[in-house]
């Protein structure tokens, strides 16, 4: 991957919007990290600067606490069209304004992210494996460094593995690329040590 201009000024932004977030770890690990690996695994695999862009802000419309209108305006102006599409087709259905998620649902929010993704462009696709990939990594470590205390910090620790293998289901019938091999292996991972 090559450092450019514009990865460096992606990678700012996402670290202004998401800045006070934690991750669901026990060390409440900056959010900013998170991104910051899933545009590390990508670039293994593209150095389409576009997509590893969109990967450091892939959850900004999502996760960032500004009117959504905002943030798409702020990714197209900055990055440009593609790189908003990109992140659209890697977004959840999720308003963290509007304080409705709850009411909606975690798996009907899942079902619907999964409905979403199977007619994504391909490099949101691609951003969603390598989102996943870091995903099911940091679950490998959490389980290896607290064991069930993991799972607390979860609204719906029991729909994890269903959520993932699901996700697979979806991406194999569009995506023929090793990266769909290391996120296969990386679920097989967590569900060894979940002994299931």
């Amino acid at each position: 991957m090559q450092y450019t201009k514009r990865i460096d000024q992606a990678l700012k932004l996402a670290t202004q919007l998401h800045h006070g977030q934690v991750r669901k770890d026990a060390m409440r690990t900056p959010y900013i990290m998170h991104p910051v690996a899933v545009m590390c695994i990508l670039s293994h695999y593209t150095s389409d600067e576009d997509i590893l862009i969109a990967a450091l802000l892939h959850d900004v419309l999502e996760d960032v606490k500004l009117p959504y209108a905002e943030k798409e305006l702020l990714i197209a102006e900055s990055f440009g069209a593609r790189v908003l599409d990109i992140v659209r087709g890697v977004t959840e259905e999720k308003d963290p304004m509007s304080g409705l998620d709850e009411k909606i649902g975690w798996k009907e929010r899942k079902l619907k992210y999964l409905a979403h993704l199977e007619t994504s462009p391909e490099e949101s696709m691609l951003v969603s494996i390598a989102d996943k990939i870091h995903n099911l990594l940091s679950m490998e470590d959490g389980i290896a460094d607290e064991g069930d205390a993991f799972w607390c910090r979860f609204n719906a620790p029991e729909g994890k593995l269903w959520f993932y293998d699901e996700a697979v289901r979806v991406v194999e019938k569009r995506i023929h690329d090793p990266m769909v091999q290391e996120l296969r292996d990386r679920l097989e991972a967590v569900r060894s040590m979940l002994g299931n």
